[in-house]
């Protein structure tokens, strides 16, 4: 393969996991509902930093608060195209809204739409800016607003991006840990979506705990939790390819390359042309290729992966090109694409200047 080519991937997957679009939170109605309306002038709004009082009166608290949680959603959409960090300070300003608004409304549904908008600031602020202490107070704030909110599935959503955190930074037995409090949250509520969402994030960190029996077993879980929750709407958003893509760095970890590259190619080929989640799969791309010794391949996979890492502004995704560098750095001298993505790593300031 060429050092510019773009990695190729099978244009028919072979079978995959059934997450799709049902597990999304839906808006709460077409463009010609008029609460989505609002959401979209609010929305709007809140990007540009203005205020869009007219989208908020008239409004009981139920509307309220379909109308923030809306826009809540349509902000967090904002990071598949936009940079990561005009979505936070939206999401944050919109989060700043609501928590002004439970003053007034004093009631589940709010503290509930402000768990949801904390939730998704913490997440950005982790794993896209690389601010671990915000994030955490954010965190820490979402999860108190969803127990006053009296929501299970909320509490449980917000524990899964602390175990999203805390396995990342170091900590992937607490990552575990607080897994298994996600799911003591969900006692007895039966098909929760965000259930899956939880044995997503143990793939994760039986991985890097390196309990592959433990990981294994999850991805099994993973699937089966998806098909419970099929057709009901969930906390977080996942993709036909979220499953493939963690099951592939989990096989990629564990040295089952031909598993590795099944998974990946398959999350590839679901994936829209354009999507935040491209840089991710392709740093695990780029590393399998390193693996097997195709160097170059893997130098130009890697560019490309950090090319839409850098797009999207998120540091996690940047960072995620490191990974197959480890492999590829000792070869600088030797391949031109291998010192080429050097250089940019040292652009993007993952690398130290030479």
């Amino acid at each position: 393969m060429a050092a510019r080519e773009r990695v190729r991937v099978p244009k028919t997957p072979a079978k995959t996991l059934q997450l799709n679009d049902t597990t999304t939170p839906s808006d709460p109605g077409s463009v010609s509902n008029p609460m989505d309306r609002r959401a979209a002038l609010l929305t709007i709004a809140t990007i540009m930093g203005a205020s869009a009082v007219e989208a908020l009166t008239g409004l009981d608290g139920a509307e309220l608060a379909a109308v923030l949680n809306a826009t809540t959603r349509k902000l967090r959409s904002r990071l598949d195209v936009g940079p990561a960090e005009q979505v936070y300070r939206a999401i944050t300003r919109h989060a700043d809204r609501i928590n002004r608004l439970v003053a007034t409304y004093d009631d589940r549904r709010m503290h509930a739409a402000h768990a949801e908008a904390l939730g998704r600031a913490g997440f950005i602020a982790y794993y896209d800016l690389a601010w671990p202490q915000t994030a955490t107070r954010h965190l820490s704030d979402a999860l108190s607003a969803a127990e006053r909110a009296g929501d299970r599935e909320l509490v449980a959503w917000v524990l899964c991006f602390q175990a999203h955190q805390a396995t990342h930074n170091g900590q992937p037995e607490l990552g575990r840990r607080l897994v298994g409090a996600g799911f003591a949250a969900l006692a007895k509520v039966e098909g929760a979506p965000v259930a899956t969402s939880l044995w997503l994030r143990e793939v994760t960190a039986s991985t890097l705990a390196r309990d592959e029996r433990a990981a294994l077993a999850a991805i099994e879980q993973t699937a089966s939790a998806a098909q419970r929750a099929y057709g009901r709407v969930g906390w977080l958003p996942l993709t036909a390819w979220t499953a493939d893509s963690r099951a592939g760095a989990c096989y990629l970890a564990f040295g089952r390359l031909p598993q590795a590259e099944q998974a990946l190619d398959r999350a590839l080929a679901l994936m829209p042309n354009w999507h935040r989640d491209h840089g991710t799969i392709l740093a695990d791309r780029a590393q399998l290729a390193a693996l097997r010794g195709e160097l170059e391949q893997a130098a130009a996979v890697a560019s490309e992966g950090l090319s839409a890492a850098i797009m999207s502004g998120s540091r996690g995704d940047q960072r995620r090109t490191l990974r197959p560098w480890r492999h590829l750095a000792p070869h600088q001298r030797d391949i031109p694409a291998v010192r080429e993505l050097g250089e940019q790593l040292q652009v993007a300031g993952l690398l130290p200047a030479a």
